[in-house]
């Protein structure tokens, strides 16, 4: 009903580059959601179906400085492993944990060592995938800690200013708002080529 989606709306943290932007986390368990955490290391964190007040400083989290947080989730992979419960994940935002549909992962492998994982949704003959099955799948990569950020037309993967996931000629492609956006450091002669 229109009642649950408004009491959904606007739930959730968000922190970037050390500024609180915004931080409405709900009271009940039933909306609670996972957090990533990014620290000044860049290393990741995850906090399992935050609650009102389980973050009361949002830029310190046990005993790290955090410098950006996202909400959305749930948590895939911990510790190299997949999590198999994702109790609740059907409920926020309407997961579709169940179906089989387009996901995006951002994962850390190791220090300064990161992936996307991205996979096609039901769109030109392929068939999606399900939270749980993202999940194992995510973990067999190699990853220590991973987290969903997507799915569905909302899954959107560019690489040097080419779309590779989820082409805009999607018939239910959607606008999408924001974006993570990763660069390098590197010195000129080791950067990747500009996009013409």
């Amino acid at each position: 009903s229109w009642g649950v989606k408004n009491e959904k709306h606007n739930l959730g943290c968000t922190f970037r580059q050390g500024q609180l932007i915004a931080a409405r986390l709900s009271d009940r368990d039933k909306w609670a959601m996972d957090l990533l955490l990014i620290d000044e290391n860049g290393d990741f964190h995850g906090l399992h179906r935050a609650k009102d007040g389980d973050l009361p400083d949002p830029s310190e989290f046990e005993g790290h400085k955090i410098t950006n947080i996202f909400a959305f989730g749930p948590i895939l992979v911990e510790n190299g492993e997949a999590v198999a419960d994702f109790h609740g994940a059907q409920q926020w935002m309407n997961m579709a944990w169940q179906d089989h549909t387009s996901r995006i992962a951002l994962c850390q492998v190791d220090k300064l060592h990161y992936k996307i994982i991205v996979t096609a949704g039901k769109f030109r003959g392929d068939a999606g995938i399900t939270l749980t099955d993202f999940a194992e799948y995510v973990a067999s990569q190699g990853v220590r800690f991973a987290y969903n950020l997507d799915g569905g037309v909302s899954s959107m993967l560019y690489l040097h200013g080419y779309d590779k996931i989820n082409s805009k000629d999607h018939p239910e492609h959607r606008m999408l708002w924001d974006i993570i956006y990763f660069a390098s450091a590197e010195s000129a002669g080791n950067a990747l080529p500009a996009v013409p």
